[in-house]
């Protein structure tokens, strides 16, 4: 859960002066994920209980805003059986997540629920088994691209992820709304990606 806020949240050094204040975000983060797993929260529920904290509102304000923001989200603080992405990993199905391309809180939580999908898929067991094929289908992915989507191209093989990416061009590739640099992105993917359909 750690892994999956500060990920999802963007929390990461990026060698610049801000990293000092991402140090403080990321405290944050775990102190948010123990709350949600000794209470079972939602992130809703987590951001209510932190939202006065001092600590959150003084030292940690970058994760509080993003926590805000998602905790408006309701699709994602629906409380549900737990094992509701495990059973579409193991058993197959589908997840639709819809959002519009100047939404950043929903492309946070697209981000989160592929994150946890990736930590399923990685914890199947590949070696007595096959564990069945997880596709990730990010179209329009100018506006979905993160460095989670890029490791399932890099290094999902060998945990049955594969994915699917759609966009106009190369210049809207390149393009991103990331904290990539475009040439990585280009590179990785046309790299990772042996079958391309061109029209």
């Amino acid at each position: 859960l750690v892994q999956l806020l500060q990920t999802g949240f963007v929390l990461t050094d990026k060698n610049t002066d801000a990293d000092h204040h991402r140090g403080n975000d990321r405290k944050a983060a775990r102190i948010v994920a123990a709350l949600i797993c000794q209470h079972k929260l939602t992130l809703a529920e987590a951001f209510e209980r932190v939202r006065e904290d001092s600590f959150f509102q003084q030292k940690a304000s970058g994760l509080l805003e993003k926590l805000e923001a998602v905790a408006e989200l309701a699709a994602i603080n629906a409380k549900t059986d737990e094992s509701v992405l495990g059973d579409l990993v193991r058993d197959g199905g589908a997840i639709y997540v819809q959002s519009g391309i100047d939404e950043e809180v929903e492309r946070v939580a697209q981000r989160l629920i592929l994150i946890r999908v990736i930590q399923i898929a990685s914890s199947r067991d590949r070696l007595r088994t096959v564990p069945r094929i997880v596709c990730v289908i990010a179209d329009e992915v100018r506006f979905q691209m993160s460095r989670p989507l890029l490791n399932v191209l890099s290094a999902g093989r060998d945990k049955s992820i594969r994915a699917l990416l759609a966009f106009q061009s190369m210049v809207d590739l390149r393009a991103a709304e990331c904290d990539i640099k475009p040439d990585v992105i280009e590179g990785i993917v046309l790299e990772n990606t042996p079958v391309k359909h061109i029209y």
